[in-house]
């Protein structure tokens, strides 16, 4: 895979490409592949089951 994709950038270029921002976008995630979308999105929901670093991120970006 090149240096360049990830996650975080698939996600910019469709919320882009559609006119939606990032700040209205939620996001969900339970690994810590998701981390980066956690800062990336204005509404990081960790899933009940998620490892604990995905659960300090989602407090870290005030959602309880």
């Amino acid at each position: 895979m090149h240096a360049a994709v990830s996650k975080e950038s698939a996600v910019a270029g469709v919320l882009h490409n559609m006119g939606v921002s990032t700040a209205e976008t939620m996001v969900l995630g339970d690994d810590a592949n998701d981390v980066g979308l956690f800062g990336l999105c204005g509404v990081p929901v960790a899933m009940a089951n998620a490892i604990p670093a995905m659960q300090r991120s989602r407090l870290r970006y005030g959602v309880q």
